[in-house]
């Protein structure tokens, strides 16, 4: 039997008013729909359709329990493997599924158990040792850890692949946990797999957790040192952090390896944090060499030259910037520009326009406040 960890899903229509349809025709028309429509609601009820007509139909209760999984249904997720079960008493993808969940319920012991059950139903079989292992780590166990993960990576041979594209399809799908947990799991058997270690770091800065996300990308590094990805990510996310020294050592290390006019631009605004205008203008100018049509190095040098006085290079670069893309922001950068200039009238032309197109709410009361003030200085100028 397939595990049915990807199930997507079907429509209602088919089964529940086909009188003469079996549980079997029910379940395999939930999954032909599922990329499809990927409708949760309604393939449970499609689901419960196939349960109703055959209520010990192991393969509709781990359909079911998954779906209830990912709707954080996990009590009746839960009913749903206990079921199975009953009913097939060491089904391993059940007994994994089940272990998985009670760990994210934090029933720790009940988890293990269920992993220590797939080892003494299949011994051979790396699986159960791994998902221990994973156990065991997250626990703190690590010599009891390091046991099981040799035990797995002894039966493993390319199981990695299995759970790293189980890991990419969860990213995929934004089934953010699923795809930590099968990352960790692929690394737990080949821990120098630097996808994976990318992917983690993903993750991880998603999350809010920059500093494992580091972690991760210099893990990454070790194994591929010449990979520019990596420096890049770094830099991103230590300029988001405003560690703008060791953001600039990444950019530089990045730049070293292949160089890009986006690299340009990402490095130029660390130098204007760290105070280095001039050095930021040569990255700009180094970008638009390599890509005459990249937007981001029109608007980053157009609002430096701003900021050092130079109307006339900045009003050209915030022109191809919005023949490039018109957006609220670059239209208010040329009306800040405008107000810079004492240029009224345009200026309040300028915050005008901007707000017709900007739909932030924030951002609309900013520039509301700037336009105001510009209303104002305007009228104090009339006679």
């Amino acid at each position: 039997m397939r595990p049915f960890s990807t199930l997507a899903v079907a429509f209602l229509a088919g089964c529940a008013s086909g009188g003469t349809r079996s549980a079997w025709d029910c379940y395999v028309e939930a999954e032909r729909r599922y990329a499809e429509n990927r409708n949760a609601a309604q393939t449970i009820a499609l689901l419960n359709e196939a349960l109703r007509i055959r209520p010990d139909f192991p393969d509709a209760l781990m359909a079911r329990a998954g779906l209830l999984r990912l709707q954080e249904r996990r009590d009746e997720a839960l009913e749903d493997y206990d079921a199975v079960l009953r009913l097939v008493p060491k089904h391993p993808y059940a007994l994994s599924a089940r272990g998985m969940l009670l760990f994210d319920l934090q029933r720790f012991s009940e988890a293990e158990r269920d992993f220590s059950t797939i080892v003494e139903g299949s011994p051979e079989a790396p699986d159960g040792y791994l998902l221990r292992a994973w156990l065991y780590r997250k626990r703190g166990r690590f010599s009891e850890a390091a046991r099981d993960r040799a035990e797995a990576r002894a039966r493993a041979g390319s199981l990695w692949e299995r759970y790293y594209n189980a890991a990419a399809a969860a990213a995929r799908e934004e089934r953010w946990t699923d795809a930590e947990r099968n990352f960790e799991l692929a690394l737990l058997l080949s821990p120098d797999l630097a996808e994976a270690h990318l992917g983690l770091a993903q993750i991880r800065a998603r999350s809010g957790d920059p500093d494992a996300a580091l972690d991760d990308l210099a893990r990454a590094a070790r194994v591929r040192p010449d990979d520019p990805a990596i420096p890049h990510a770094r830099a991103e996310l230590l300029r988001a952090a405003e560690r703008f020294r060791e953001a600039l050592a990444e950019y530089d290390r990045a730049i070293r390896l292949a160089p890009s006019a986006i690299l340009h631009v990402r490095r130029g605004l660390v130098l204007e944090r760290l105070g280095r205008p001039e050095s930021a203008a040569l990255d700009y100018d180094a970008a638009l060499a390599l890509d005459p049509e990249l937007r981001d190095a029109y608007v980053a040098r157009g609002r430096l030259r701003r900021s050092r006085g130079e109307y006339a290079g900045a009003t050209d670069d915030f022109r191809v910037a919005l023949g490039l893309l018109a957006t609220p922001d670059v239209v208010a950068d040329v009306a800040r520009l405008e107000r810079d200039r004492k240029n009224w009238d345009l200026a309040v032309s300028y915050y005008e326009d901007a707000l017709k197109i900007c739909s932030d709410p924030g951002d609309r009361a900013a520039l509301e406040r700037e336009l105001e003030e510009a209303r104002l200085k305007r009228t104090a100028r009339e006679p």
